[in-house]
This record gives structure tokens, sequence and C-alpha cells, in this order.
């Protein structure tokens, strides 16, 4: 497992020390912090960072210029990484962006960083506004990633965000020729509303405006999606975006991500969080019986290999563990024709049988939702091919 988890681009990898406590703590290879060689004049970048946490996720907002390095910041960092002979067993991928598609700006930060020694490129597209109404998108998006890739001889990864669909980014990228991929960008979104104690409606000032980004756990199921599309489309995904667990590194590399990478983990909670996550999914991966990278992909192949066209279930009901006679105050109500305000009212293919009983119409689909809900196991799903 070691060597699987990467440190993403983020403000943990905008400093020397930084990329150092991620190598130290297991990192497989580390995204350094974007830069660009496109500033922005004073007037339209005041202001720094300003971020919340809240039940949602992790919201940063900051400005193009504090955000985004210069090239020369990536330059030097690189530069100084290569003077650091330990630094040689850990690939440093620079990640590099511009406001639009403007192939001279792009290829000339390639070059740049290429050339001052990075082991990869992720092309951060992020900060390119409405993406999909750029004047002839398709053709300027694969005649920018074809002239990169013809101009550098390291791997190149685009980086996606919501922005570009995972269908049409995997139609797109195989027609530039891209064969890796970096996901998964945060989500702009507007300011967060919250009440106070009073019940009076408020928003974070602070947050206001342009820049404003959240990250968190509701985006791994974005992010899943994502991974799943582009693998199957053959390309070999970094995948990233809401992980917080073992269990989610280990879901996306049997989604068939090569490697999974953290930010928002590493922020709050350090730059050990990678040794300990790295360590529990090796853990967990080993309790399965799972040792080594073709075990990974055999195992994600059985486990997200569909049902036969002719597996059918239904749901059974259980008198036994059913509180509906017994202790009728504890009874989820499952029945659809019960009257009750607080039963489930997505199935009628559950009716309460008069005398406490339950009955299952024959037309159940075994969707397996009521065997869900109901807390005290009254209802069992049972295949019935």
């Amino acid at each position: 497992m070691k060597g699987q988890i990467i440190a993403a681009s983020c403000p943990a990898t905008e400093s020397l020390i930084g990329i150092l406590l991620s190598c130290s703590n297991d990192a497989g290879a580390v995204v350094l912090k974007t830069a660009s060689s496109t500033r922005l004049n004073q007037n339209e970048t005041e202001g720094g960072r300003h971020c919340l946490i809240n039940k949602q996720g992790f919201w940063a907002k900051s400005t193009f210029n504090r955000e985004i390095m210069s090239l020369n910041e990536e330059l030097e960092l690189l530069t100084q990484i290569s003077r650091i002979p330990s630094f040689g067993f850990v690939p440093f991928i620079a990640s590099v962006t511009e406001l639009e598609m403007d192939i001279e700006k792009w290829l000339a930060d390639c070059r740049a960083v290429e050339n001052a020694g990075a082991d990869a490129i992720q092309l951060d597209l992020f900060y390119i506004e409405n993406l999909l109404a750029v004047s002839d998108f398709e053709e300027k998006f694969i005649s920018l990633l074809k002239e990169i890739l013809s101009h550098t001889k390291v791997p190149v990864m685009p980086k996606l965000n919501i922005g570009l669909p995972a269908e049409y980014a995997a139609f797109l990228l195989k027609k530039a020729g891209i064969k890796y991929v970096s996901l998964l960008d945060s989500i702009k979104s507007p300011a967060p509303l919250s009440f106070s104690p009073e019940g009076q409606p408020a928003v974070n000032k602070t947050l206001l405006g342009s820049g404003l980004s959240v990250f968190g756990s509701f985006m791994l199921p974005i992010t899943r999606n994502y991974t799943q599309v582009l693998c199957r489309e053959g390309f070999e995904v970094c995948a990233g975006g809401g992980v917080k667990t073992a269990e989610d590194i280990a879901d996306l590399l049997f989604l068939g991500a090569k490697t999974v990478q953290i930010a928002t983990e590493i922020l709050l909670h350090g730059f050990k969080r990678i040794k300990t996550l790295t360590d529990e999914t090796s853990a967990l991966l080993k309790k399965a019986g799972i040792t080594d990278e073709e075990s990974i992909k055999t195992t994600g192949q059985n486990l997200y290999n569909p049902l036969p066209k002719s597996a059918k279930y239904h749901a059974q009901w259980n008198i036994e563990k059913c509180m509906l006679k017994k202790h009728p105050e504890d009874c989820f109500h499952c029945s659809y024709n019960h009257g009750h305000a607080n039963g489930q009212a997505f199935c009628p293919c559950i009716n309460y049988g008069g005398l406490k009983t339950i009955a299952i119409h024959e037309s159940c689909e075994g969707c397996g939702l009521c065997a869900q809900l109901c807390p005290h196991g009254a209802i069992e799903m049972t295949r019935i091919d």
C-alpha cells in the first residue's frame, strides 16, 4: 500500500518544509501548490485567505494572487527540492494553471517546470471560468492538450472539476491522447447560511465575493463516479475529493484508481494523517487478503460486477422480530396503508393485513429499502431466482 497515497496540491505543499513533512510521512508523491505566470493587478486581488468549518465541509476563500503561487516561486521550490538528495525517491508533480486556454502561456509554464526538474505536470483547469462556454471549446481544449503533450517529456495529467462532466471529459481526453487524470477539484459555492441561537439568519461576510470553494465528504460520491467512468475508459486516475478514511481510499482503488490524493485531511489533521491513512488502508486490505495491485484490481472487478439480470429479490416479513404486536409504540410502521404519518411513504407493496400483521404484495421489486429502514430487522431480503 505504501506509495499510493499522494499529498495533493494545497497550502500544505507550497513550502519546502511542507513537502519534507509529506515525504517523511510516507506520501507516495507530492503535488506542488498550483502556480501560474499570470498575476492579476493589485486592485483586483486585495485580501487574503478566509476559512470556515461547519457540518457541510471546509470552506476556503482566497484571491488568485494569494492562492496561486507565481511561476518563479514554483521554480525556486523545485530547485530547492533538487538540492536535497533524499527527495530523489519521491516523485514531485508541478501544478500549473492559467485563466484562459492560451496555448503559449500553458506551454511556457509547462516547459519551465519540466526544465526545473518536475517529474510530472498537473494541469489545473479550475481557474478557467465557465470552461464549457468558451468559444469553440472542444477544438481549443483538445488542441491545448495535444500541444502540451507534444512539447513535454514528463507525464501530463489534467485535473478535472465538476465543470466538465465525467463522460464528456473522457471523450475529450481520449481525443487529445491523454493517459493520466487527476481528480477532483473543490466546488464553487455561495457563502453558507447559518442561524443564531435567537433564530436570526446570518452569513459570514469574510466569505462573500468570488473565490469561495467548499471541500468535504459530500464530494466523495462525485469523485467515485468520475473515477469509475474514467477508469473504465482506460485512464490512469489519481483520485481525490471527499476522502476521509481508509475505507474511502480502498473503495477508490477498487473502482480502478491507481493512487489516491488527499488535501483537506492533511490541512485539518496534520501531515501525519498521510502515514495514518497509509497504515490503516494497508491493514484493511491485508485483513481482506488483498496484498498487491493485481488483487486490488481483481477484487474491484468482482465487487462491481453487476448481478445477472435473472437475479431477483423479495422482501420477507419476520413475525418474531416485528414490534407491531409486541411493542406497537416501537414499531417503525413500514405498512403503506396503515395511515401512520411517521411511516414509510416510498413503497406501496407493504401493507397492514389486519390483526396486527404485515402483508407484502407479490409485486415487490426487491429494492431493499424497507429492510434497511426497519430498526428491528423484521424485514429481510431473500433472493428468489
